[in-house]
């Protein structure tokens, strides 16, 4: 942590000791760690974007060489040059080792999405001048947009030409308004037939540290295959909930020798991530050198107690449902997910809307600590109704974040006894205001 700023969090450490000792209630309770945790993540941000606002985007001389003597900050002659070496270097640590044959490096991005765009730019330049042929297991739909919006090189197969696929392109767990999976089973038969196949890319961003790719990699990789690449979003599941900073991750895992240094694939996302402008900023950098960022064992205690209150609210529901279509959350497979979703029988989107109304008045009324809108940091619990772009089906997005106890028990509650309804019609006549 920054030098002059552990003595200020000690501090806050111990005054939030002190509130929570005098806390009235648990409502009460939780309302005062939550702002005391964006207090804190404000004063970090601060302190972060502080630094860099005494250097250039091209630093002089003078400014080059304050850089380089600074632990919290990297040398760059243009600020699209900069190499967070030091975050990257936290990945050989925060995901499992690989085993010989195969060799891991990892590189940060301004986002999953330009992890992703860089990762494809490459992976073009491996085939000759004919098109890259790419299967899409999975059902992100901004993946599927990407892909769509590929150059003329590129072609995305349908399910029944897996076996000519240059490069597979899997969600472990995905969700379109329904959850699926893609088991190593099911990938290794894909293998089978798709001997063309070179690179595989593994979307993780669903499941965390908790991803397959390590057994994979253990499992016996078809020998055509001599890429395995892991691109996700460091947003979702890596800060604690702080989300300090976008930032997208790749790990490059690739068949060479230990001291073989150089790769090819590894240079190209480099020089690409450089030409694309898709690095991090020096201040996002500095923000995410936070301890808790990249740190193994306390996102290994994080994304567990995510996924299991999330695999609680599923499991309450299914066992009372009576409103929602028949649930597919990973945990009643075994499996796990950061959010729950439930979709009405028609899919009515008024409905939707007012239900959503109904949550939002109901937990105001019951004194949680439950939030409207979007999440992806999962420290707190949201709701929102989904209208994906695509066309899909409208659905309620529910994520339950890390904290347990009173907002978590409640909302739950809250959202069984829903569950439990024969239909959302007694809603109609609740006049909007």
């Amino acid at each position: 942590m920054a030098p002059d700023f552990v003595e200020e969090a000690q501090s806050w450490s111990q005054r939030l000791r002190e509130r929570m000792s005098r806390a009235p209630s648990a409502a009460s309770l939780e309302f005062q760690l939550e702002y005391m945790t964006r207090a804190l993540r404000c004063r970090w941000l601060r302190f972060a974007a502080a630094r860099p606002s005494a250097v250039y985007r091209s630093p002089t001389e003078a400014q080059l060489e304050s850089l380089e003597g600074d632990p919290l900050t990297q040398a760059y002659g243009y600020e699209r040059d900069l190499r967070p070496t030091a975050l990257e270097a936290r990945c050989a640590a925060f995901f499992p080792r690989t085993s010989p044959p195969w060799s891991a490096r990892h590189l940060l991005f301004s986002s999953g999405q330009a992890a992703m765009s860089v990762a494809l730019t490459m992976l073009r330049q491996r085939v000759d001048t004919r098109p890259l042929r790419v299967l899409h297991l999975g059902g992100y739909f901004e993946t599927a947009a990407l892909l769509a919006e590929q150059p003329s090189n590129f072609t995305v197969l349908a399910d029944a030409d897996a076996a000519s696929a240059d490069l597979l392109v899997i969600e472990p767990v995905a969700c379109d308004g329904n959850f699926s999976r893609v088991s190593n089973a099911a990938l290794a038969r894909v293998l089978a037939t798709a001997r063309a196949c070179r690179t595989v890319i593994f979307d993780t961003t669903l499941v965390g540290r908790s991803d397959p790719l390590d057994t994979f990699l253990r499992g016996g990789v078809p020998a055509h295959v001599d890429c395995v690449l892991r691109v996700c979003s460091g947003l979702k599941l890596f800060q604690q909930g702080m989300e300090l900073a976008n930032f997208g991750l790749v790990g490059c895992h690739e068949r060479r020798a230990p001291d073989f240094e150089t790769s090819a694939a590894l240079d190209a996302l480099e020089r690409l991530r450089t030409l694309t402008g898709t690095g991090l900023r020096l201040a996002d950098t500095i923000a995410l050198e936070a301890p808790w960022v990249l740190d193994a064992p306390a996102t290994a205690d994080y994304e567990q107690a995510v996924f299991a209150n999330n695999a609680r609210l599923a499991v309450a529901v299914q066992a009372r449902n009576r409103l929602f279509r028949p649930l597919s959350h990973p945990t009643l497979w075994g499996g796990h997910a950061p959010y729950c979703v439930f979709r009405l029988p028609d899919d009515d989107p008024a409905d939707l809307s007012r239900l959503e109304t109904h949550l939002a008045r109901a937990a105001r009324a019951r004194s949680l600590p439950v939030d409207k809108g979007g999440s992806f940091g999962f420290r707190g619990h949201r709701f929102e109704v989904v209208c994906p772009e695509s066309g899909e089906p409208p659905f309620l997005r529910v994520a339950m974040g890390r904290r347990t106890g009173w907002s978590c028990d409640g909302f739950i509650e809250l959202m069984t006894e829903i569950a439990g309804w024969d239909s959302v019609a007694p809603l109609s006549f609740q006049g909007e205001r």
